[in-house]
């Protein structure tokens, strides 16, 4: 990899090792769960940021990664993880999922056609980021096949429309290389070249 591309990867790592800090803090001083919104709560975005930093520690050669940085990425990562033993914050997050799901459909449905159609691709590549990582948290606490098996048939749908606009898509969409394949959406050139 490219030193290029290593310093640029560590800065995106120490920015989102920042708001995951933040997120946390503002988790730890909120006293009324049921006022925490889904779309942009601390468990919402302590979910985030635990995934991005993890896809961006297994992308950035480990010889670079200083280890005061994985020692902080290990103790956010691990203070999540005592968030999510505690029920009610598990239950808010998986509150958090199913609202995400339901309004899946509607972002599916709509995809490139509202206005402005760059924004709207990439919030709908966002929302499907949000739902696999929630997906990846909570698996370990709940049977979550059923949840899976709605996504996987919104996802059929979703990879057809992706396709349809391909080129658009591959215009609005902030490619992420260092998100695992099965983000298939976050990485567009891959599917267009599938596609040829």
């Amino acid at each position: 990899m490219e030193e290029r591309n290593v310093t640029t990867l560590s800065q995106q790592l120490e920015r989102t090792l920042n708001r995951y800090e933040t997120a946390l803090a503002e988790l730890r001083e909120t006293d009324h769960l049921e006022e925490i919104t889904p779309y942009d709560s601390p468990i919402s975005r302590i979910i985030l940021y635990d995934a991005k930093a993890d896809f961006l520690l297994d992308e950035i050669p480990s010889e670079t990664v200083e280890s005061g940085t994985i020692d902080r990425y290990e103790r956010l990562s691990t203070e999540t993880q005592s968030v999510l033993d505690t029920a009610e914050y598990r239950e808010k997050a998986r509150s958090e999922l199913r609202t995400r799901i339901d309004h899946f459909p509607k972002t599916v449905c709509y995809f490139h056609e509202l206005d402005p159609v760059p924004n709207e691709v990439e919030l709908a590549v966002n929302r499907r980021d949000a739902i696999e990582m929630y997906l990846d948290k909570l698996a370990d606490y709940y049977d979550l096949s059923e949840q899976q098996i709605r996504i996987d048939t919104l996802d059929d749908v979703f990879r057809c429309r992706y396709e349809m606009y391909i080129d658009d898509v591959q215009d609005y969409v902030v490619e992420l290389p260092y998100y695992p394949d099965s983000y298939w959406w976050r990485h567009p050139s891959a599917v267009a070249a599938e596609l040829e």
